[in-house]
């Protein structure tokens, strides 16, 4: 077993991962996730960074593949290695260390609306109540609500405005009139200024989302639900709604701000009966 000290020269190694992150407009989970496995890999190899070489990346990764982890999992921290390596060290991998393994099939979980009703029923801080009804009405990611500003809900145009959400695209989803009415009690209450959803602590930081997360399951399990429920369900079940109610991929695809379809697509496994059409020879009268 490694003996390893945590030193300066790895305190400012992960900073500079995280700025180089920041400088591409990653999400702030997607630094701490990178960041979280450039630390992983350090504490792996405690030796001088000038030592670190391809076979410490090699042989990490392949610690890595016996422990079981996910193929999505891998991908990332071969990612985070690559821009360790090739951006902060200057000691650029060579292909088979940043291959990439194949993803899981897993289709994700999704909520019944009696579920998401539950859910609802057995949250009664409004704060919260308001978070998670947004992702749910609006399919929005945690990080796109926690980030929406108060200018960013048009209740005129009944329109949502995402800002720099993933890929750092703005798009626009719909607003519902019972989500509207649920703001407006929340403003009354809580008054925000910039930031929809701000820190306690500071209301120039958004709301922080291990807090979101925590708070989810809290509920989800108040309410006597037994699936996995975390914020990200809440979008998935969103998307699944919309498609057992006839609407058409292509805009759930626009909603979601997915840049593929094929990403979009996931749903039609989910909610085969979105695929049961009838014949146009049994519309005919004849």
């Amino acid at each position: 077993m490694h003996c390893w000290h945590w030193s300066q020269e790895d305190e400012s190694t992960l900073q500079s991962v995280a700025d180089y992150l920041a400088i591409l407009k990653r999400s702030e989970r997607t630094i701490d996730a990178y960041t979280r496995g450039v630390k992983d890999f350090l504490q792996h190899n405690p030796k001088p960074l000038e030592e670190i070489d391809h076979q410490d990346a090699f042989g990490y990764l392949v610690s890595l593949e016996k422990r079981g982890l996910a193929g999505q999992t891998l991908n990332q921290r071969r990612a985070a290695l690559r821009i360790l390596f090739d951006e902060i060290l200057k000691k650029p991998l060579p292909k088979k260390v940043g291959r990439y393994s194949k993803k899981s099939k897993r289709l994700p979980e999704i909520l019944g609306q009696d579920e998401v009703s539950s859910f609802f029923k057995s949250c009664a801080d409004t704060r919260l109540r308001t978070f998670f009804m947004i992702l749910y009405s609006a399919g929005l990611r945690l990080s796109e609500a926690r980030n929406l500003k108060t200018t960013d809900i048009d209740s005129t145009n009944m329109l949502i405005l995402v800002q720099a959400g993933k890929g750092c695209k703005d798009r626009k989803t719909i607003l519902s009139e019972r989500l509207l009415t649920q703001l407006r009690d929340y403003w009354k209450l809580y008054r925000p200024k910039e930031l929809l959803f701000p820190s306690k602590l500071d209301p120039q930081k958004p709301i922080n989302s291990s807090t979101m997360q925590q708070a989810c399951k809290k509920i989800a399990s108040t309410a006597g639900i037994r699936k996995t429920v975390t914020p990200h369900t809440f979008r998935h079940s969103f998307a699944a709604e919309l498609l057992k109610n006839g609407v058409n991929l292509r805009y759930i695809q626009e909603l979601l701000g997915h840049a593929s379809i094929q990403s979009t697509m996931i749903y039609l496994r989910i909610v085969p009966e979105s695929l049961k059409v009838s014949s146009p020879l049994d519309r005919l009268d004849i």
